[in-house]
């Protein structure tokens, strides 16, 4: 890369690090590993997260221990995605990751929409 492309990049980089949105999000995050109701509830979707795979690799999808297992993930990732501080950040990281999808069509986006050929190279 040349040096005006670092130098663009570095632009969008601080431009991005000054945004109010990604500021909102970096402080959201920080709330929420801090608050230590939300990072119990983390835990608990942690470990049932786990206890389902694992049971899935074992038993198989359609097994009632299986099932079982998922329902308890399914619970404390509902009861996390619930806790006020997770509702704040994924709030604010809906609108960055909006944000970043804009940069990415606008940087990639001729890349992206092209045609595939199929293989045939002939």
């Amino acid at each position: 890369m040349n040096a005006l492309t670092y130098r663009y990049l570095n632009d969008l980089r601080d431009a991005m690090d000054s945004d109010p949105r990604t500021k909102r999000l970096a402080e959201a995050e920080t709330k929420l590993r801090e608050d230590p109701e939300a990072s119990k509830l983390f835990l608990k979707a942690e470990t049932s997260r786990g206890e389902y795979l694992s049971k899935r690799l074992e038993l198989g999808e359609e097994a009632e221990e299986t099932r079982a297992a998922l329902k308890v993930f399914h619970e404390a990732k509902k009861a996390l995605d619930l806790h006020p501080s997770a509702r704040e950040y994924s709030s604010y990281y809906a609108e960055v990751a909006w944000l970043y999808r804009e940069i990415d069509a606008i940087l990639f986006g001729a890349f992206k929409s092209h045609r595939r050929c199929g293989g045939n190279h002939d």
